[in-house]
């Protein structure tokens, strides 16, 4: 405060946060003092967030005809000129407008400039004194959210370092960046401003990697090679962690590997082998070395035409049953057939001795 009154400044606002809350409900409408740092009392206001609140509401038009009516009601109690200081910037226009309008139509509301506020005559005690109000400090971090930060961006700082070679070129001015934060020189507002620039340059450092879409392959061996293309818009190369998964599907060189991405396209083979035929979905996830950033997932839609091993045998062996069914029912009816042909053949030579005779 004594540097805003060194500077001309005979009047300040303040935010109802800083100020307690009985002195705000005992002295709603009307400027107070503060101390500087000289002890010399200076005028103030505050921002009245009830209004605030009033106006946060989804329907602006009833937002603002309700703040209309609240203050309708106040200057009806009041016995004085009374001032309410709202922040445009946190209103919504169409609300302001409805506001604005009301006041206008209406002869005992007006608007004023923050001098004239400023002005207007003082909150008293009840002894009749200017009512003078202690503000409360700035509320600050708690000293564990602060190591909470540090401990978070550091460990994605750590994890940028290794997915990039030379580490120290993009590196250490993030880590001189960190070391800053926790300097005891620092504020709690200072602090978490170095962290969120450290935090955003890995964020920039490590977007841009992504898998590749591609139309669905068909795979028509049991054994085969899967074409998988990952993007690297860095202008450097990253080491990155690859990790596939598949419910049908085995990869025989691992389901976890690490890669070099070289700026730009980078196809890579991998090699599958079908555990059974049918659709699958091979789930591809970029993470860095260390496991603690999560970079990209992108998906292959996969057709295996092929029959697996144990498939094969199965088959095999449903075809051996089935032949052998076959085999037998024939020979039944071939022997049923010749035994009906036998007993249903005339007796010739009978018939014709009857006949003689």
């Amino acid at each position: 405060a004594a540097a805003l009154r060194s500077a001309g400044v005979t009047g300040v606002v303040v935010r109802a946060d800083r100020l307690p809350v009985t002195a705000i409900r005992a002295s709603p409408h009307q400027p107070f003092e503060i101390l500087d740092d000289n002890g010399v009392a200076m005028a103030a206001v505050h921002i009245d967030d009830d209004l605030h609140t009033t106006l946060d509401h989804p329907d602006a038009e009833l937002a603002g005809h309700r703040a209309l009516a609240e203050l309708a009601v106040a200057a009806h109690a009041i016995d004085g000129p009374r001032g309410v200081l709202l922040d445009f910037d946190q209103a919504d226009p169409t609300a302001l407008d409805v506001v604005l309008a009301g006041i206008d139509e209406r002869q005992f509301l007006e608007t004023a400039t923050l001098d004239q506020l400023l002005r207007l005559p003082p909150a008293r005690t009840a002894a009749g004194a200017p009512r003078r109000l202690e503000l409360r400090p700035e509320p600050t971090p708690e000293l564990a959210t602060l190591a909470a930060d540090l401990q978070v961006t550091r460990g994605a700082l750590d994890a940028y370092t290794t997915m990039v070679a030379p580490a120290d070129a993009p590196v250490a001015p993030l880590r001189t960046l960190l070391l800053a934060a926790a300097s005891s020189d620092l504020g709690p507002d200072e602090a978490f401003d170095y962290t969120t620039a450290v935090f955003d340059a890995v964020l920039r450092g490590t977007s841009g990697v992504t898998v590749v879409e591609s139309d669905r392959i068909t795979l028509t061996d049991r054994k085969a090679d899967l074409p998988l293309t990952i993007s690297n818009e860095q202008p450097l190369a990253i080491t990155v962690t690859l990790e596939l998964s598949a419910e049908k599907l085995r990869f025989p060189d691992g389901e976890r590997q690490t890669i070099v991405l070289q700026p730009g396209e980078n196809p890579r083979v991998i090699r599958v082998e079908a555990l059974a035929s049918g659709d699958a979905r091979v789930t591809a996830t970029l993470s860095s070395p260390d496991g603690r950033l999560e970079l990209a997932t992108g998906t292959v839609d996969v057709r295996s035409t092929a029959i697996s091993g144990l498939g094969l045998i199965i088959s095999i062996v449903a075809l051996a049953i089935l032949g052998g069914w076959w085999a037998r029912t024939i020979v039944r009816v071939r022997r049923g057939r010749g035994a009906a042909t036998v007993t249903a053949a005339p007796d010739i030579g009978s018939e014709r001795v009857r006949g003689e005779s």
